[in-house]
């Protein structure tokens, strides 16, 4: 019965919806790979191998339902996460129903239940080839259970709590157990609770084992109510109620000596959540009560209960209230410090499964409650069912899945300490066996500052299309000048394609019918530049607007005239010198080759391999080589120009026309050689531009005259005007850069975008509503030697400033 288990490509959670619709939307839907609150344990902490071993629902891909039960491990030592491996490959199945729970035995082998559902789909148990290892798995045992809850007593075997749903005389989901010694020979199922239907939640105490339960009137999940609570220390053949009376098994009547809270005398539902047993061995129990089982106001109020037994009797505290009864969170017990995690907070899909998790504690043994902290904030989805694994460490204290709960979404996966104060990510593509998970700030898990920033350059944006409109055809924006006045061009400046791009950016952000027929609309009207051989500019005309273009509109026309454009800027290419020329002759230059046009070799190789004509791609890689070669100094500061002699290819003259001297970096030359060789690898995989351009982000981060927010100056070695055009370039390069780094590289280069990305979003410089005539950002400079756009607003700026906010959003 053994197979070699498959490893999935990262961590993937699910996302689900029930389809149960009503005004205030789905019963319960989102990012459930941690789903439901039947399935535990869900992750042990195991001490021997110094791992948490947790199981989660993943998927295929983002835009997929195909469940897949995996599990991973965090190994405590190297704080690193194993990539993780396919259990149960669901096949054709969509629903974290289906979901496991874990046991680990003494021996170090490790034991996963998947649940079945009803009797369409049967339970099956596997266990590890090896001790503590997940990467084989062998399945031992298949048959009828749903909601697996397994525990392992010592000397005495396996015992299995889970739920039936068509078992002989069935009353809605009833409660079974049943016992094996090795895990593979099971007893036959024994009913314990059949009073028209239940959900538990259960829990290990050495030889004991309890259970809590509710009951659903009418054998509906829509009216459970009430909470029973029973207890076995013989492996079942005796179960009692808390007080230890014995009781009558299966329990098959609602007033039973089991029963610890009538909320259906209060006309209450009960959702339950967490278990946990305190210092002097009692249970207490984490549920929510509500008023009504759809989502929206008439549950309310939705109010966090928290159950627990004091040795004479049941007491009752109210901690919060949150928004779904699907709120799931869990419960911790140390001595008299009790703490919960979970979704009590508001998320921005407000009536949606789930919310922002937060840390709630109490250290007067469960009496008062406050919040210490949220734990995530202003999240684009909401996160939900927070799992406690069993001898939680504190630095893998809680884990959980997010996902917008309107619609389908990647769905990613997160674990925090038990301080609630650092939070981390898991990778959702892996491409090493065991990687760090990446650390996030509350504020960097979430979207909202991103979004935020989108919503302001799409009204920025509004402003300026109407006002290019009201212009006529043929006219593109440039920037502001000293006095306030809108500086235009025609379609042959070299800025004339970021506008359109910009447009095209906010369409895919925002799905905004005025950007794209205001993009499609400026884009055409560039359409006579194919033809124009006499810029090396095609790059950043044409690609920045057709290219964009194009991702929305295949067709033969668009097509065409990026491929025209190819040909056009090709044809500036000289083969004694190795590049293609930037600006036609002057001073005494014969040749002037400037850094801009690492930017314009996007356009070729996407030519290259839209056409196969590689002699595209190999004037892109000859220009790129001979530009790393006579444009970089030893520590990879780049100059602005350099000159060849056209007829021998040498070198006359190296130096700068827009940066401060010829012996300095100009800093937007630096961001441009960035982007260009990060473009360069992704096109040809070629080590040496990855090298080159990971060169060039360190010099640019650790140059001592970098500010510390990341927004440089015009030049490194100046100290008067910032330049946010550089930072935008700079941080979409770094983005992507970030893609083709090792964990360590590409961290760091992740956090500095984050930063610039920010600052440029902050007040100091993106420009309020209405303001330069609808450009995005403030405090460009253009070209500070001839006094031409100092302290303005740069179209280009904008546009990589969409292009990374876009990217960022995408890598969240």
């Amino acid at each position: 019965m053994g197979a070699k288990s498959s490893k999935a490509e990262g961590y993937r959670g699910i996302w689900y919806s029930l389809n149960q619709f009503s005004e205030y939307g789905d019963k319960y839907s989102g990012g459930l790979g941690t789903y439901t609150a039947d399935h535990t344990p869900t992750a042990v902490y195991a001490k021997k191998a110094k791992k948490t071993f947790f199981l989660y629902g993943g998927t295929t891909k983002a835009d997929e339902r195909h469940l897949q039960v995996c599990i991973g491990a965090y190994n405590h030592k190297t704080g690193k996460v194993t990539r993780p491996v396919i259990v149960c490959d669901k096949k054709g199945v969509d629903d974290p129903h289906d979901n496991g729970s874990i046991c680990i035995t003494p021996d170090g082998h490790i034991w996963v239940f998947v649940s079945g559902r009803n009797v369409t789909r049967k339970g099956q148990i596997f266990r590890s080839v090896k001790p503590y290892d997940i990467n084989d798995f062998e399945e031992v045992y298949k048959g009828v259970f749903t909601y697996p809850q397994p525990y392992y007593v010592e000397g005495k075997g396996f015992i299995l709590l889970y739920t039936m749903y068509t078992a002989p005389n069935t009353r809605g989901r009833e409660l079974y157990f049943s016992t094996s010694k090795d895990g593979r020979e099971w007893t036959e199922a024994k009913k314990i609770g059949a009073i028209e239907g239940h959900y538990q939640i259960s829990v290990q105490d050495g030889q004991r084992i309890i259970t809590a339960f509710n009951y659903h009137p009418r054998s509906s999940a829509d009216t459970r109510t009430n909470l029973y609570v029973m207890q076995t220390t013989d492996m079942g053949k005796t179960w009692k109620n808390i007080k230890g009376d014995v009781l009558s098994t299966p329990l098959n009547e609602p007033y039973n000596p089991a029963l610890v809270r009538d909320t259906k005398k209060e006309d209450k539902l009960l959702y339950l959540n967490d278990i946990n047993i305190d210092k002097d061995g009692n249970p207490a129990v984490l549920a929510i009560k509500s008023s009504h089982y759809q989502p929206g106001p008439k549950g309310n109020p939705r109010e966090w209960i928290l159950y627990r037994y004091n040795g004479k009797t049941w007491t009752e505290q109210t901690i919060c209230t949150s928004t779904h009864n699907y709120d799931m969170g869990s419960l911790y017990i140390n001595g008299n410090e009790l703490n919960i995690i979970g979704p009590t907070e508001p998320g921005p899909q407000y009536y949606g499964t789930g919310g922002e998790m937060a840390l709630w504690n109490s250290r007067d043994n469960g009496i008062s409650w406050e919040k210490v902290r949220n734990i995530t904030g202003n999240s684009d989805s909401n996160h939900s069912y927070a799992r406690r694994p069993l001898f939680a460490r504190n630095d893998f204290y809680a884990f959980w899945a997010d996902g917008n709960s309107n619609h389908i979404t990647p769905s990613y996966l997160y674990f925090c300490n038990k301080e609630g104060n650092k939070l981390w990510r898991l990778p959702y593509t892996m491409e090493d066996d065991e990687v760090m998970p990446e650390r996030v700030s509350m504020e960097d898990n979430n979207q909202g500052w991103i979004n935020k920033a989108l919503t302001s350059a799409l009204k920025q944006s509004e402003i300026l299309l109407s006002e290019i409109e009201a212009k006529g055809e043929g006219v593109f924006p440039r920037s502001v000048d000293m006095n306030g006045k809108l500086m235009l061009s025609d379609a042959s400046w070299w800025c004339s394609g970021f506008f359109p791009g910009v447009l095209w950016q906010l369409y895919e952000a925002t799905n905004s019918k005025r950007m794209h027929d205001g993009a499609l609309r400026l884009t055409l009207q560039l359409a006579s530049q194919q033809y124009n051989k006499t810029t090396h500019d095609l790059g950043f005309m044409m690609y920045c607007s057709y290219g964009q273009a194009y991702k929305y509109h295949t067709t033969k026309h668009i097509r065409q005239v990026l491929v025209n454009a190819a040909y056009s800027l090709s044809s500036r290419f000289n083969g004694n010198v190795g590049c293609i020329q930037s600006w036609e002759p002057w001073n005494w230059w014969q040749f002037p080759v400037i850094i801009d046009n690492m930017m314009n070799l996007e356009l070729l190789m996407w030519a290259a391999n839209e056409t196969g004509d590689t002699n595209l791609r190999d004037i892109a890689i000859r220009h790129a080589d001979t530009t790393m070669k006579n444009h970089f100094r030893d520590d990879l500061s780049s100059y602005h120009v350099v000159s060849y002699k056209k007829n021998s290819g040498e070198v006359e003259f190296q130096g700068t026309n827009q940066g401060a001297s010829d012996s300095s970096a100009w800093a937007r030359g630096q961001a441009w050689g960035l982007y260009g060789y990060t473009m360069m690898y992704r096109f040809t995989h070629d080590k040496k531009y990855l090298y080159m351009a990971q060169g060039i982000a360190k010099f640019m981060i650790n140059h001592p005259n970098m500010p510390k927010d990341y927004i440089p100056y015009w030049d490194f070695s100046r100290h008067d005007y910032r330049d946010s055009s550089s930072a935008a370039i700079m941080a979409s390069a770094l983005l992507e850069l970030a893609s083709y780094s090792d964990e360590c590289d590409a961290q760091e280069f992740i956090n500095i975008a984050i930063k610039q990305l920010k600052n440029l979003s902050s007040g100091k410089y993106l420009a309020r509503h209405g303001a330069q005539h609808g450009f995005i950002l403030k405090h460009g400079v253009g070209n500070y030697p001839i006094n031409s756009e100092i302290d303005a607003p740069l179209s280009y700026g904008d546009y990589y400033y969409i292009e990374a906010l876009i990217r960022l959003k995408k890598k969240r």
